[in-house]
């Protein structure tokens, strides 16, 4: 409980630009998790457009926590 509170302690510190990219992020990561879900569920009958879509929103996920370790420097 105590890394909780000193968490969140620090991160209302936190400049909102970067946390506009961490709510950036924390939804491209959802959206890939979801469509990693579905694809286990109902299948992935159209493999290709399930590379596409998952591989592009884990890679707008690196690149934005990419852009976000330049910015807070």
């Amino acid at each position: 409980k105590d890394i909780y509170t000193s968490f969140t302690a620090a991160y209302i510190k936190t400049p909102t630009k970067l946390k506009l990219l961490d709510a950036f992020s924390c939804c491209a990561l959802a959206t890939a998790l979801l469509q990693f879900v579905y694809a286990k569920a109902v299948g992935t009958f159209p493999f290709n457009a399930f590379l596409a879509g998952f591989f592009c929103c884990v890679g707008s996920f690196v690149l934005t926590l990419s852009l976000r370790m330049k910015v807070s420097e």
